[in-house]
């Protein structure tokens, strides 16, 4: 549940919880329920508040001990395929944030990263994706597929932030937990 006040989000302060990945949403496909549309009136977070709260993000619910104890044995995973498909699929909607500003939708930034030259885990996105449009999950296609590509996958992710995003971020907390997230997945 999203929340926040009026004068947080025209002001363009995240109170509340209204990150701004979603403010940048609501900005740009919020639709009217009651009474005064203000979709208008709210500031398009910068470039950097998206990159710094997609990390967060990744952090909070990706990064934690328990979800990458999954990538070395990935049956648990498979047994959820909401859960799976998000595991493959955020890493690869904060890229498309990073890099181009935006907040597209999941079809739009797995396109926009199965056509980059030589995607990382380019096999792992696109069968999340048919996954994702309900093509059954096969779990002796899919735990090796993972267990190949899934730390490939955030080690991708975790370098490309590191590399230029959060430079930019001036975090140094964040910086360092990203450090010791991606030696804990290399482990």
């Amino acid at each position: 549940m999203f929340w926040s006040s009026l004068t947080a989000l025209t002001g363009n302060r995240s109170d509340g919880r209204f990150p701004a990945v979603d403010r940048l949403d609501l900005a740009d496909h919020g639709k009217l329920l009651h009474r005064k549309d203000i979709t208008a009136d709210l500031p398009r977070p910068s470039g950097t508040a998206l990159t710094e709260d997609s990390a967060r993000c990744a952090l909070e619910f990706f990064a934690t001990d328990q979800v990458i104890g999954t990538f070395r044995d990935p049956r648990a995973l498979v047994a959820d395929p909401l859960w799976l498909t998000k595991i493959i699929l955020l890493p690869v909607r904060f890229l498309h944030t990073a890099q181009t500003g935006r907040v597209d939708a999941t079809d739009t930034a797995a396109e926009q990263y199965l056509a980059a030259q030589q995607p990382v885990a380019g096999d792992l996105a696109q069968a999340a994706m048919r996954w994702r449009k309900g093509e059954p999950l096969r779990q002796d296609e899919a735990v090796p597929l993972l267990r190949a590509r899934l730390v490939p996958l955030y080690a991708h992710y975790i370098d490309c932030l590191l590399a230029g995003p959060l430079s930019i971020v001036g975090d140094s907390d964040l910086v360092t937990d990203f450090e010791r997230r991606r030696d804990r997945l290399m482990r």
